[in-house]
Parts: C-alpha cells; sequence; structure tokens
C-alpha cells in the first residue's frame, strides 16, 4: 500500500497549493490497482490509471503494517467531504487569522466526513487529524 501526494490543474488543487504554499494539494490511499480518497465528491474509489489521467503524483511513500483497508473502505464509503474542515485549514494559513484559531484542533471537523488528509491518517494510523495538509503528512511520513 502506497500514500499518494498528488496535485492537479484543478482551481481547489491550485487554491490549496496558493494558500498553503506547498507543492501537493492532495493525498491518496493506493492499494494496487486501486486509489481510496476522500476528494470533493467524498469516500471514494477508482482505478489508478483514471486517478493519474487528472492528479500527478508528485511523492509517494509505501506504508507498512498490517491495515485492513477494505474494512475501512466499507466502513466509510460515500462519507461526505468535510468542507467545513478544508475552510478552517485554509484559514490557519492566513498569518493575521492563524494567531487567534487554536491550531491544534479543527473547530470545523465533523465525524465521519472527510479531508483527504484525515481519510489516509484514518487508514493509516486509525485516527483523524483535519489540521495537517497533505505536505505536512507527506514530511511526518517521510521522516518515519
Amino acid at each position: 500500500m502506497y500514500l499518494l501526494f498528488t496535485r492537479s490543474n484543478s482551481i481547489m488543487s491550485r487554491l490549496i497549493r496558493s494558500v498553503t504554499g506547498e507543492p501537493v494539494s492532495h493525498v491518496a490511499v493506493s492499494y494496487g490497482d486501486l486509489v481510496i480518497h476522500s476528494n470533493l465528491l467524498g469516500v471514494r474509489q477508482e482505478f489508478l490509471s483514471t486517478f493519474t489521467k487528472h492528479s500527478t503524483v508528485v511523492y509517494s511513500l509505501e506504508v507498512s503494517g498490517n491495515i485492513d483497508v477494505w474494512e475501512k473502505l466499507k466502513q466509510y464509503e460515500g462519507s461526505t467531504y468535510d468542507f467545513g474542515a478544508l475552510f478552517y485549514l485554509l484559514l490557519l494559513h492566513v498569518p493575521v487569522i492563524r494567531s487567534i484559531l487554536p491550531s491544534n484542533k479543527n473547530l470545523w471537523q465533523s465525524t465521519s466526513m472527510f479531508l483527504c488528509t484525515e481519510w489516509a491518517i484514518t487508514v493509516t494510523d486509525g485516527e483523524e487529524d483535519s489540521v495537517i495538509t497533505p505536505y505536512q503528512l507527506y514530511l511526518r511520513k517521510a521522516k518515519k
């Protein structure tokens, strides 16, 4: 299993990269020929070949361990995207606003709704984290 850290030419990808100043805007879990991720349509799966038609993989990290991807997918497929958490995360990158918001907890996070990072961390670590960007997740996982 791999974590794929990607970017695309979509408006949302460009917005996220512009606000964060980071080289990637999305993370997905790759398992064989499938990619499982949370995008604006929610938690979903698609073939790797389809995914890479609209996303460029910038970094890829192998994830080891006994992870039951299919159980997580069965449990959460169709869950909606966490737009509130995304907006809060983007606000944390605005210097004037960052100083007044708690940065260790996403106040607008919704349970069982996922940002791409929340989904990847839920699958790999069994927990949610909605105050981390895809690139910050890459840096965290690359250190291990």
